[in-house]
């Protein structure tokens, strides 16, 4: 094994945003990279044979067909690793795949990130030590957050950052839609708030729609998380639009309740990205 020194990491898919984000980081360590896409000319042999550790950098059903055919190559020494934003499906196959050490991770990031300082990065450790403690040791040395799980409890949260909030998001969209309302008719009544919330569904239209679609649809979990919202939705508006303005308080004091010291911490957070959208709103204005 090599986990102390310089070796070479074949990123599949590398050819991708994200392959080619990690890429960097990995030359930046001192290790050589192979980028391999479906058209390279590097065989999967080749790719197995020369690096010491394969990393999948493909959509889902993508890296877990790859885990079935680059995987019987590795030997134990070796290791498997992917960077798909759901981690059950992927983490099984890797390790059906493979006698290679496996390595499940999902970057809570894009490759619009500058760098890893202070981004969040989920490992879930499924065979092997050494090659997790590496990977785990080189994020930590750039400044990623690491959180160790398994891939149960990654893709039930997951049900929430990203099943749930890009819904929400799409939500907002589509009833500004049906209400016949675009950006134009709204910015000159929006709040910062607004505008920022505006400027996310913006943002979630104007990037890959079937990116979106499998965040959603592809966790069994989401569906769950959904009823449960969408109950909740139509209980709290009864609350709020039910004529006893004291429910709503009630509510909204058990909510910060619940949360303990974050909304302070929240306040201060938002305030902040809230000021660089104002400034950028009046920017707009003026161009």
């Amino acid at each position: 094994m090599k986990e102390d020194g310089p070796f070479t990491i074949g990123i599949m898919g590398g050819t991708g945003l994200m392959g080619r984000w990690f890429a960097e980081v990995f030359e930046s360590a001192g290790h050589s990279v192979i980028l391999w896409g479906r058209k390279s000319s590097i065989t999967r042999e080749d790719l197995a044979r020369q690096c010491q550790v394969i990393i999948l950098s493909m959509p889902l059903s993508a890296s877990v067909e790859e885990a079935g055919r680059i995987g019987p190559m590795l030997a134990p020494h070796q290791a498997l690793m992917d960077l798909c934003s759901l981690k059950a499906p992927i983490a099984l196959a890797m390790e059906k795949g493979t006698k290679a050490q496996v390595v499940a991770t999902h970057p809570l990031f894009g490759p619009d990130t500058l760098s890893l300082k202070g981004q969040n990065v989920i490992v879930c450790p499924m065979r092997g030590k050494s090659w997790c403690n590496w990977l785990t040791g080189l994020l930590e040395s750039r400044g990623a957050l690491v959180t160790l799980c398994t891939p149960a409890v990654h893709d039930q949260n997951m049900a929430i950052v990203q099943g749930l909030t890009h819904f929400v998001t799409i939500v907002l969209g589509q009833t500004l839609k049906d209400m016949n309302l675009t950006p134009d008719d709204l910015l000159p009544f929006a709040t910062p708030i607004f505008r920022l919330k505006l400027n996310l569904v913006g943002r979630l239209l104007a990037q890959d729609p079937e990116l979106f679609t499998k965040l959603i649809s592809a966790n069994p979990t989401v569906v769950e998380v959904l009823q449960k919202f969408l109950a909740t939705a139509k209980t709290t508006g009864e609350i709020f639009c039910g004529g006893n303005p004291k429910q709503g308080v009630a509510l909204l004091n058990a909510l910060a309740q619940n949360l303990g010291d974050f909304p302070a911490q929240a306040k201060q957070e938002s305030e902040a990205c809230l000021a660089v959208v104002s400034q950028q709103a009046k920017n707009n204005r003026r161009a």
